[in-house]
C-alpha cells in the first residue's frame, strides 16, 4: 500500500509539474515535451490511480479484518468513495482506449518515445549506485518490454489486426502505469540515497546496518529509508511482472473477438 500510494502521488505531482512547465517554461522544446507528458499520462493517472486506489483500500480493509467492513473505522467509507473514481470522467476502459487509440500516436509517437528515453536516462543514473543495481536491472527489463509492446501496437494498428491494441488497451495502461510508478519511485530512491549519505556522514561507517540503526533515532533518515524501501519493494513485486504481462499482450490473443456469443451463455 505504501509503495503504490507514494508512487501514484509522485506520478500525479510530476504531471502537475508538467502542466506548469508547459505554460511557463522559457524553452519551447521543454514546453512541448511537458505537453507530451500531460497528454500521455492524463488517462494513466485517472484510470491507473483509481483502480489501484480501490485495490489499496480493499487491502486496508483486510488489515482491519471484520472491523474494516464495519463503520467503526473509516476504511469502508474510503472503499465506497474511491470506486466511483473508476467510473466517472470516462470509465477506465474509455481512458485505456483513449491512451492506445489516440495518445500513443500523438506527434507521430514522439510523446511516448520521449518518456521511454527519460526512463533510460534514469536507469543510467541509478546504475552507478550498487545498492539499487539489481532493482534498476528489473526496471530496465520492464522498460524494454514496454518499448516492444508500443512497437507491436504500431505494427498491428497499420495491419489486419488493428483491433488488437484496443483489445489490450486496459492491460497496456496498467503495465504503463506500473512502469511510470516504478520510474518515479526509483528516481525518488536515488535522491533519498544522496540525502542519507549526507545525513549519515560522520555518524556511521556507511554500512546499511548502521544506517538502519541511525534511522531508529532520526525521523529524517527513516523517511528517506522508506523511499528506498518503497522503490525496492515495488521493483521486486510489481515491476518484475511487467515483462511477462507484456509478453501476454504480444501473443495477440483474439479469443474475446472469436468466441461464439452462444458460448458465453452456457
Amino acid at each position: 500500500m505504501k509503495a503504490h500510494v507514494e508512487g501514484m502521488r509522485s506520478m500525479n505531482y510530476f504531471i502537475a509539474y508538467c502542466i506548469d512547465m508547459e505554460k511557463h517554461a522559457a524553452d519551447a522544446d521543454v514546453r512541448m515535451k511537458c505537453r507530451g507528458y500531460v497528454e500521455l499520462l492524463t488517462p494513466v493517472s485517472k484510470a491507473y490511480c483509481s483502480d489501484k486506489g480501490f485495490e489499496v483500500c480493499s487491502l486496508a480493509m483486510d488489515v482491519y479484518g471484520g472491523y474494516g467492513y464495519c463503520q467503526d473505522y473509516p476504511i469502508e467509507q474510503y472503499l465506497r468513495d474511491v470506486k466511483i473514481a473508476t467510473i466517472y470522467e470516462g470509465t477506465n476502459a474509455i481512458q485505456s482506449a483513449d491512451l492506445v487509440g489516440r495518445k500513443l500516436k500523438m506527434s507521430n509517437g514522439a510523446y511516448v518515445r520521449n518518456m521511454l528515453s527519460d526512463m533510460k536516462d534514469t536507469i543510467r543514473r541509478c546504475m552507478e549506485d550498487p545498492t539499487l543495481k539489481d532493482h534498476v536491472d528489473i526496471f530496465d527489463g520492464a522498460v524494454s518490454a514496454l518499448e516492444d509492446v508500443v512497437e507491436q501496437f504500431s505494427i498491428w494498428s497499420n495491419g489486419a489486426k488493428f483491433l488488437l491494441p484496443i483489445l489490450n488497451a486496459r492491460p497496456f495502461l496498467m503495465v504503463l502505469g506500473d512502469a511510470v510508478v516504478g520510474w518515479r519511485l526509483l528516481d525518488a530512491a536515488i535522491t533519498a540515497k544522496g540525502k542519507i549519505d549526507s545525513l549519515s556522514a560522520g555518524k556511521t561507517d556507511g554500512s546499511m546496518e548502521q544506517i538502519l540503526e541511525l534511522g531508529k533515532s532520526s525521523g529524517e533518515v527513516a523517511f528517506y529509508l522508506g523511499k528506498i524501501a518503497s522503490a525496492r519493494y515495488f521493483s521486486s513485486n510489481v515491476l518484475s511482472t511487467v515483462e511477462g504481462r507484456c509478453r501476454a499482450i504480444k501473443l495477440g490473443d483474439m479469443t474475446p473477438l472469436e468466441v461464439l456469443e452462444e458460448s458465453l451463455c452456457t
